[in-house]
C-alpha cells in the first residue's frame, strides 16, 4: 500500500475573507480580492447554510464558508480535513470564530449543498489566476469554457479526496 501525505501550501489567515470590504472593488488585484468580489455577487438566500444551530458562529456564516473554500480550491487544497485542520490552526481565525470551526463533515456538507455556487465563484478565481498568468507570459491566452471545466473538476476533485480520507485523517491508495 501506498500512502500519499498531503502537503499544505497554504500561509496567509482565513481572517481575510471575514474583514469587511472598503466599498465596492473596481479591479481585484489579489486573488482574496476577487473570491472576495465573486462572494459579494451571491445572492445571500441562494446559499444553503452548514447548519441552522451555527449561522451566528462567523465561521459557519454561508459568505464565508463559500469565499474560504473558493480559496482553498482555487490554491489547489482539496480535502475538507486539510481544510478544518487550517482553519484550526489558523489562531487569529479561531479567535474570530470563537473556537468553533466547522468540521470535515460540515465542510463537505456545505459544499453539497452549495456545489453550483462554489463552482461560480471557483470560475471567477481561476479566470483571475489565469489572468496572472497571461501577464507573467506563462500562457498567452485562455478559454472561459475550460476554465469552467477546471473549476468543476476542482470540485469533484475535494469529493473525491475526501472519499479517499480515513478515519484518522491518513490518506490511502493501493498500488495497482
Amino acid at each position: 500500500m501506498t500512502r500519499l501525505i498531503p502537503q499544505t501550501r497554504f500561509r496567509s489567515s482565513a481572517c481575510q475573507f471575514v474583514a469587511p470590504n472598503r466599498g465596492r472593488i473596481s479591479t481585484p488585484d489579489s486573488l482574496v480580492e476577487t473570491v472576495k468580489a465573486a462572494v459579494q455577487q451571491i445572492a445571500e438566500s441562494s446559499l444553503r447554510p452548514v447548519s441552522a444551530a451555527y449561522c451566528g458562529t462567523l465561521a459557519f456564516q454561508p459568505r464565508v464558508m463559500l469565499g474560504l473554500l473558493t480559496y482553498y480550491y482555487a490554491r489547489q487544497i482539496y480535502g475538507s480535513l486539510e481544510i478544518q485542520n487550517l482553519m484550526v490552526r489558523d489562531t487569529a481565525f479561531r479567535e474570530m470564530c470563537q473556537n468553533k470551526c466547522p468540521s470535515a463533515g460540515e465542510i463537505q456538507h456545505f459544499r453539497q449543498q452549495n456545489r453550483s455556487i462554489i463552482q461560480t465563484c471557483l470560475t471567477a478565481a481561476l479566470l483571475f489566476l489565469a489572468g496572472q498568468k497571461i501577464d507573467a507570459g506563462f500562457i498567452t491566452w485562455t478559454n472561459e469554457t475550460f476554465i469552467a471545466d477546471e473549476a468543476k473538476r476542482r470540485i469533484i476533485m475535494a469529493a473525491c479526496v475526501d472519499s479517499m480520507e480515513l478515519e484518522d485523517g491518513s490518506w490511502a491508495f493501493s498500488a495497482a
